[in-house]
């Protein structure tokens, strides 16, 4: 599980460029983390999608975990060749992430937008702290 501080990074790596944040994991925040991800990446159709990736995962951090009880979440965005990486990791809670059987169902509908916009998705961690990764794919040239 990636340490959770109050600060903010960027670095450039050998697969490619990485920024990290931590937020307190107020409902508020959300219009933070569009902000910041819209301060970090270029203008376009793909940047909607990996800001509604990572506004999924965050909300569900404030929501479903102990993050949003006077807690936070942060969040890794690594941008690669042909693929936006989002990971948010949250403090913790009982159970995984559920995707809805169906649109009209009462919850789960974020993470079916999640998974149709970033094919690869993985969940690690437990009631400790947790890590949700989506893949979103990146054209080339932007």
């Amino acid at each position: 599980m990636p340490a959770i501080t109050a600060r903010a990074s960027g670095q450039e790596t050998g697969a490619g460029l990485r920024w990290w944040r931590a937020f307190p994991g107020e409902a508020g925040q959300l219009r933070e983390v569009r902000r910041w991800i819209a301060d970090l990446l270029p203008s376009c159709p793909a940047r909607d999608d990996v800001t509604a990736v990572a506004c999924e995962l965050a909300a569900n951090a404030i929501r479903h975990t102990a993050s949003g009880d006077h807690g936070q979440f942060s969040v890794l965005v690594t941008r690669e060749l042909a693929t936006v990486i989002v990971a948010v990791a949250d403090e913790g809670a009982e159970g995984k992430p559920e995707l809805a059987g169906h649109l009209l169902a009462e919850g789960g509908r974020g993470l079916l937008i999640v998974h149709a916009l970033a094919p690869d998705v993985s969940v690690t961690g437990d009631a400790s702290g947790r890590v949700v990764a989506a893949a979103v794919p990146w054209p080339s040239g932007n």
